[in-house]
């Protein structure tokens, strides 16, 4: 996928997140060898819907396909979500004329792996942390 392609991902994040139903949306990614057969058992393992949709977005960015964001809008497309490809585009305009080279790869922040929740303490004052592409600056009164 294109470093543009997850930067799009990325500022749509929640918004992709909040309104698919990963399982709905399994079938066109493992028809397109997007995702694996195994990539769906765990997907589908999830309990509840967000949680679900959290582990399709991460499998999402992860993929090194170099059609993974084609097949995921077309997969939006056959499941009738099109409001989801629609937001994509507004950002996809956003970024038309930027060089690939100016943009961060929010990939390669994380190591390849798309941050999870998880409990973060952070002492000190003036602190940078990145997440997910972003910079974060966090003043800690001590």
């Amino acid at each position: 996928m294109k470093r543009k392609q997850c930067i799009v991902l990325e500022h749509c994040r929640d918004f992709i997140i909040e309104n698919i139903d990963g399982k709905r949306l399994l079938d066109p990614m493992v028809e397109g060898g997007i995702f694996s057969t195994d990539d769906d058992d765990e997907i589908r393992s999830n309990q509840t819907r967000k949680a679900c949709a959290e582990r399709f977005y991460e499998k999402l960015l992860q993929s090194k396909h170099d059609n993974t964001y084609d097949t995921f809008k077309t997969a939006l497309k056959v499941c009738n979500v099109d409001y989801i490809v629609k937001e994509l585009e507004k950002y996809e305009k956003k970024y038309e004329n930027e060089p690939e080279t100016n943009l961060p790869d929010p990939r390669k922040t994380t190591g390849g792996k798309v941050p999870s929740s998880s409990n973060v303490k952070i002492v000190g004052s003036k602190n940078s942390v990145i997440v997910g592409g972003s910079n974060i600056s966090i003043n800690i009164n001590n």
